[in-house]
């Protein structure tokens, strides 16, 4: 009989050492949540776990626990096996040096001549056993993590877990539930399966995944499961009234500066009922903010922008120009997404442009708006 997906996280979870755990750069609250609370999780089992990010995070998660642990590391490394054929009990010594960013390493072979043809410079292993992928629809979004050790993720297996319908199933094992409102849902589950049980960190890290998944349980998307097992968490010591503040009360200074920026930016097509902002990328450095803080005020802006039913946000960050599409509820957008290449991110569209500049950005998706919404 067929293990189910839990059943075979079990498996992989107790064999393995070290896992890593990782969210992709458009995983939000969600990702950052349920990746903390996994990994505490995966402590309590006594794994050795580290936590990669593929972007910035917002300062707002500071307050939770192991935050601090997460690295930025794109580029990570493995053990390499320099091979060489000999006779039996040929070795007399082997020492090395490194001398002018060259390793040096000295052989000397007892009775015999060491041919170069016998001598090989092979990958080995990279340092982890398992590899967990949380609220991440597909490998891309990883960034640079992916793109710059994508061995790591073929010779690696991969658990991914996810609740979005977007979601490529690129794991060895896919506990993929779109009917759960958050992925931290999710995780709560698995904890019960993997028989650790909730503490007040890994309570508070699970129920910031809900929250800030479900928009403080304010999204059509959110189920009568989203409130039990929220009331679980709390049961547990999470700190709903703390996480609240943390994610939509308190505001750090430089995510203020950003939203003025925005604001006093904000231009208008009346006839399409679009609002749309152009961030230039020193905005960020100017302000000390993060390109992931407009995924925030778009929603502001959505809320306080009523009579308009698209917000758009075109930015430019690394050489690269991105946009951030906010809907009025109600509003399909699945065709527009299609035609920007973008994804669906709940009623936001993510999405990449290519153009020479801002304004050339802006000429092309204000053309594609106004073709879509002829059709819509």
């Amino acid at each position: 009989m067929e293990l189910s997906p839990k059943q075979q996280i079990c498996e992989l979870v107790q064999k393995a050492k070290k896992i890593l755990i990782t969210f992709g750069k458009n995983s939000g609250g969600d990702g950052v949540g349920s990746a903390l609370g996994l990994a505490l999780i995966l402590k309590a089992m006594s794994k050795e776990v580290q936590i990669i990010s593929s972007a910035p995070l917002p300062k707002k998660f500071s307050y939770l626990p192991l935050v601090d642990k997460i690295i930025r590391s794109p580029a990570l490394s493995r053990d390499y096996i320099l091979s060489i054929r000999v006779p039996k009990d040929t070795i007399n010594q082997l020492r090395y040096e490194v001398e002018d960013e060259r390793l040096n390493i000295y052989i000397t072979a007892k009775n015999s001549v060491l041919d170069n043809k016998n001598i090989s410079l092979e990958p080995f292993r990279f340092k982890y056993d398992l590899i967990f992928i949380v609220n991440t629809p597909d490998l891309e979004d990883l960034g640079e993590l992916y793109e710059k050790n994508t061995e790591l993720f073929f010779e690696i297996p991969i658990i991914n877990i996810d609740h979005h319908p977007s979601n490529e199933y690129f794991g060895k094992v896919n506990l993929i539930e779109i009917p759960s409102a958050s992925t931290a849902e999710i995780i709560t589950d698995l904890a019960g399966v993997l028989e650790v049980e909730l503490d007040e960190a890994i309570a508070n890290c699970l129920l910031t995944g809900i929250i800030a998944e479900t928009n403080s349980f304010q999204e059509p998307s959110t189920t009568p499961k989203s409130f039990t097992t929220a009331a679980t968490l709390m049961v547990a010591g999470a700190n709903h009234e703390e996480i609240v503040r943390f994610l939509y009360k308190t505001k750090p200074l430089s995510f203020l500066k950003l939203w003025g920026r925005v604001m006093t930016s904000l231009k208008y097509e009346l006839d399409l009922k679009l609002v749309w902002s152009l961030i230039e990328e020193k905005t960020f450095s100017e302000t000390e903010a993060n390109p992931s803080d407009l995924k925030q005020i778009i929603k502001e802006v959505a809320v306080a922008s009523q009579d308009f039913d698209v917000i758009m946000f075109l930015y430019q960050k690394d050489k690269e120009i991105q946009g951030l599409i906010q809907t009025a509820k109600g509003i399909k957008i699945e065709k527009l997404a299609k035609v920007l290449k973008g994804k669906i991110q709940k009623d936001r569209i993510d999405f990449t442009v290519e153009a020479q500049s801002l304004a050339q950005a802006k000429g092309d998706i204000l053309e594609k708006i106004r073709e879509w919404s002829q059709t819509r």
